[in-house]
């Protein structure tokens, strides 16, 4: 062999040798950040891919896992540059116009986001399961957590469930499409057919954790704490380094009340994630969520200069609002921050609630009034309506003595209750009978004892409604409800104690109704040693007992 066809073979060998360690240092890379990715470890998979991308630019694969760790993150915008940099390479990669239809779902435009997943089709050609799949997963990544907005999800739901079965025609026992399906079913609240389409992915696979933590957090939705939690280990047996785990059991036993067991899981968790900064987020959200305001805005607070996140901004909002020692100007400071920058579309009633609550504290009736009407009438457009905010608002004029506006808002609020509230109608009489509009708080207390007859409240304020619209007591029009107080009440010694001044005040009316008005002594006596008995240093009392007895 010639020296030239020599060096040929040695340098095309070497070419072979350099080509397939770039081959596994990229196949290293691409499976050490799907790894970071799938346990939530957003910002170690960002910072490893962007290092990489500085030697390989054109990986259009690390491109679209860079893009799928901001999206992790909510950025959003960032993870839009990654899929429209890797999907400019020109090549037969379709997954960064998957992420872009991805990135289109999540700013809710249908559109776009169809045009981007037929791109990736068009591009892959074969229409491979992992693109189907990744499609379908994307459209599922509609943004919803409280299910409220259910009706607006329907069409991208719909996209996802086409895909989900166009994968299944290809591989049936494919298990991530039963999760997906399952998800489907449980966003619309179907939750029996979602847990039967979580035990299906199970049962086709019974290493895919995405199976049992699907069904754990369904379980724990339905406060089935154990069952969840056996899901979750389930989740850890398979994968150890499975964070997102650990954190959900965090929450479930913040939610369940059980606050050693969430700490140890959130402290697990925090261990596993190291300094991610999703993981910090996930630290303060779990406090906010155990009610530790301060806590809570002591994490997210330095947060925010490492992320834009909106999360972050209406949760400081409401925990400055809703700690012990509540900080109305911070509450709106970020509140308002959060409106300024997040899409309307994006608006949720409790962010309307929050800042009406913080108006509220600094005395500004007026704005908070407009706020909670308008987180009212977005509930009731989200098929969840709330009507609490007008409880809120009368007992604020309550505290401030606006009876009449107290009584205004208390109308509103009872008007939507399905269930007779007794304390609230009772609130209610008590708010007319201080404007002194008697007559209506004695409607009020009316349809109190028709709904409750044997409570003696209704029947006492009965009376004292009708004995100040007969302020002479000529017409005696508070006698008979002061005589059923009495009928209720009756003589056992205890019922006595327990309702000794509604008692005492039946006797005295009709004591002094009997003496002065009709002048039936003999009718009276009995009432004033009723008040004697009770009260025996009553000179009132005294003195119309022996006038009666002078003139029978």
């Amino acid at each position: 062999m010639h020296n030239a066809a020599k060096i040929k073979q040695v340098l095309f060998a070497l070419a072979i040798v350099l080509f397939t360690g770039q081959v596994f240092a990229q196949t290293a890379v691409h499976s050490e950040a799907s790894r970071l990715i799938t346990n939530e470890k957003y910002s170690d998979a960002i910072t490893k891919l962007k290092a990489y991308l500085a030697e390989e630019p054109k990986d259009e694969k690390a491109e679209y896992l860079l893009g799928m760790a901001y999206m992790g993150l909510e950025k959003y915008s960032e993870a839009g540059a990654a899929f429209r940099s890797g999907a400019g390479h020109g090549t037969r990669y379709p997954m960064n116009h998957v992420g872009m239809g991805a990135v289109a779902v999540k700013n809710k435009d249908l559109t776009a986001a169809k045009k981007h997943m037929a791109k990736a089709v068009e591009v892959d050609r074969k229409s491979s399961s992992s693109t189907l799949l990744a499609i379908a997963q994307a459209y599922l990544g509609y943004p919803n957590t409280t299910q409220k907005n259910v009706k607006d999800m329907v069409p991208y739901l719909d996209e996802a469930q086409l895909y989900f079965q166009k994968v299944q025609l290809k591989e049936p026992d494919n298990a991530a499409t039963y999760v997906g399906l399952g998800r489907i079913y449980d966003l619309q609240r179907i939750e029996e057919s979602a847990e039967y389409q979580y035990g299906e992915a199970i049962n086709r696979d019974p290493s895919y954790v995405y199976g049992y933590f699907r069904l754990g957090q369904l379980y724990k939705k339905q406060k089935k704490y154990n069952d969840a939690a056996d899901k979750f280990r389930k989740c850890i047996e398979i994968d150890a380094n499975f964070a997102p785990a650990y954190r959900e059991m965090a929450e479930m036993w913040n939610l369940a009340g059980k606050p050693d067991k969430a700490d140890e899981n959130m402290t697990q968790y925090l261990k596993l994630m190291g300094d991610d900064l999703g993981a910090k987020m996930r630290s303060g959200t779990f406090k906010y969520l155990g009610e530790r305001y301060d806590e809570a805005i002591a994490i997210m607070e330095p947060l925010l200069q490492d992320t834009n996140s909106l999360l972050l901004l209406r949760l400081l909002g409401y925990s400055y609002v809703k700690k012990e020692n509540p900080d109305p100007d911070k509450a709106l400071e970020y509140l308002d921050d959060y409106f300024s920058k997040a899409k309307e579309i994006s608006y949720i009633a409790s962010d309307y609630e929050n800042r009406a609550l913080a108006y509220e504290l600094k005395g500004m009736m007026d704005e908070a009034i407009k706020e909670y009407e308008t987180g009212m009438e977005m509930a009731e457009k989200q098929g969840e309506p709330n009507y609490e905010p007008l409880l809120n608002i009368a007992n604020t004029y309550k505290a401030n003595k606006d009876f009449a506006k107290q009584s205004e808002f208390l109308e509103r609020y009872l008007s939507y209750q399905k269930r007779y509230r007794l304390k609230e109608n009772f609130d209610l009489g008590l708010a007319h009978y201080r404007t002194e509009n008697y007559e209506k708080s004695d409607s009020v207390f009316k349809v109190m004892t028709e709904q409750k007859p044997d409570v003696t409240i209704g029947w006492a304020w009965r009376a004292k409604s009708n004995a100040q619209m007969d302020p002479e007591s000529k017409e005696g029009k508070a006698l008979p409800y002061y005589e059923k107080v009495l009928e209720i009440i009756g003589e056992d010694a205890e019922k006595v104690a327990k309702y000794e001044r509604d008692y005492l005040s039946a006797n005295k009316y009709i004591a002094a109704y009997y003496t002065l008005v009709t002048e039936e002594f003999g009718k009276a006596i009995p009432h004033w040693e009723k008040i004697l008995e009770l009260k025996p240093e009553d000179e009132s009392a005294t003195n119309g007992l022996n006038y009666c007895k002078e003139k029978g």
